[in-house]
């Protein structure tokens, strides 16, 4: 459960290959081919690493649960960069069964699953996304998702992030003194291979 904002120097190589490791069995599985990066990445960032490692975990392991055959990737690409900082967007891309217009109206919101037959078939997307968001927005990020039934979906973060320096250290290290953000969902979501 991630519940204060922790604001550090970290390796998104390594948050990637943590998320492969604990899904990949998952996929297998089900015949899908997963696709993780953890290589060519960004240096080392500064930001709020646990968030960012609950968000994936959420977003590739329902993009798992909802693929019947095909393939879930991932892609990380940098939209702006400046002297110290970036900003990031990451994309998860899944080859199966599709959102439609009126479900990606809720589906991020809390107590909401999107209906029909074949997602209440697939055990509906709880309540991880509606924290996924919540865990974006609490970053100054943004989330959101485009899909077509029966032609997959892309769900897509884009997340501010400092570039590790001495200047980003040092205001890495003041806010994690000074920002008691606190997440506490009533239920930690965890998605294990089953």
């Amino acid at each position: 459960m991630v519940t204060v904002q922790s604001i550090v120097p970290f390796s998104l190589s390594k948050i990637l290959t943590e998320v492969r490791d604990l899904l990949i069995r998952q996929a297998k599985e089900k015949g899908v081919n997963l696709e993780i990066p953890v290589s060519n990445l960004p240096p080392v960032l500064v930001g709020d690493p646990m968030r960012i490692r609950q968000i994936l975990i959420n977003l590739v392991g329902n993009a798992i649960k909802f693929t019947e055959n095909g393939f879930v990737r991932v892609t990380v690409d940098i939209l702006s960069r400046q002297e110290n900082s970036i900003r990031l967007r990451v994309e998860v891309t899944d080859t199966g069964i599709g959102i439609s217009g009126e479900q990606q109206e809720i589906v991020f919101k809390s107590f909401r699953q999107a209906g029909g037959g074949k997602t209440r078939r697939f055990g509906g997307t709880g309540l991880g996304l509606a924290i996924a968001r919540q865990l974006v927005q609490l970053m100054n990020g943004r989330i959101g998702v485009q899909s077509r039934v029966g032609f997959g979906s892309t769900f897509w973060l884009e997340l501010p992030l400092e570039v590790s320096g001495e200047a980003a250290l040092a205001r890495a290290k003041t806010a994690s003194k000074s920002d008691p953000t606190d997440f506490s969902p009533k239920k930690n979501i965890r998605i294990c291979p089953s």
